[in-house]
């Protein structure tokens, strides 16, 4: 005999729901399963067995709610499962189910935190680019730095991503980390977002596509992003720095004197990170 299961119980074991915000950010349900002794076993192996069978009606981990989506760019998926016997022939199992965003760039804010602090900076430009000069007299003008603070936006979410195949799940970390964005995104013009963080957890590392012979990797990715607002963004520029004045000097001359460095490298945070990791 195979293991049955009886879905969605109202009068055993925990049935929980809690919404924050006026959105359902978590879920709580138990399963009857039954079968013969000898399919549970006769050790203390016996809810292992449970939970590494694929059962018909309970959830696997990392499951999604429902077959056709779930909320807009949201959904419920499975973070665990928790099996105890109360019978040699059946057991109950918790599963716990947990909402997070399946899109970067249109969110529905389950899950996501929107930010802004502020930094000190220290510059010898103003916002608009323009070099910041001062005279006195018959000297010769003088181009000083000054040090301010400037808003800092910072873009933070949890989103489930799919990994195919053998890819590895720092593949989709290394394309985002320490990039900036290459075109407008979220406000503001390229160079402007640094992502700090794509930070993966699994929600199931061995699940396969009902209609491909192919295994995939679902993950939890914690995503962060840091805007700087001003300027060049976070591509830094150097001057050339007098000796005597220790200032540089009023009529530096762009691309000589006065040089952008491009340090970071760009991305493209307007593509899904799922649409990334199916081409890595």
């Amino acid at each position: 005999m195979a293991f049955t299961c009886t879905p969605n119980l109202l009068t055993h074991g925990p049935l929980a729901t809690a919404e924050v915000g006026g959105a359902v950010r978590t879920h709580t349900t138990s399963y009857l399963v039954e079968g013969l002794a000898s399919d549970f076993g006769t050790d203390d192996t016996a809810t292992m067995n449970v939970l590494h069978t694929a059962i018909v009606d309970l959830p696997m981990p990392g499951e999604a709610w429902g077959s056709g989506g779930g909320w807009n760019t949201s959904n419920m998926f499975v973070i665990g499962r928790t099996c105890r016997m109360e019978a040699p022939t059946l057991a109950f199992v918790d599963v716990s189910w947990q909402q997070f965003e399946t899109s970067l760039n249109n969110p529905d804010g389950i899950g996501t935190t929107h930010s802004v602090g502020t930094k000190t900076v220290t510059t010898s430009s103003d916002r608009s680019g323009e070099p910041l000069t001062v005279g006195y007299q018959d000297g010769p003008p003088q181009q000083p730095s000054v040090t301010v603070m400037d808003a800092e936006p910072v873009y933070s979410t949890e989103l489930v991503v799919d990994i195919i195949g053998d890819t590895e799940p720092t593949d989709l970390t290394n394309y985002y980390v320490g990039k900036v964005n290459s075109g407008d995104w979220r406000g503001y013009v390229a160079n402007s977002w640094l992502c700090t963080a794509a930070t993966p957890r699994p929600l199931n590392p061995f699940l396969q596509y009902s209609n491909l012979a192919i295994g995939y990797r679902r993950y939890v990715y914690s995503f962060r992003f840091v805007a700087a607002t001003y300027g060049n963004g976070w591509n830094p520029t150097i001057e050339w720095i007098d000796s005597t004045t220790r200032m540089p000097p009023s009529d530096l001359v762009d691309d000589e004197g006065r040089k952008l460095v491009e340090w970071y490298e760009a991305a493209d945070f307007s593509q899904e990170p799922q649409t990334i990791a199916g081409s890595l």
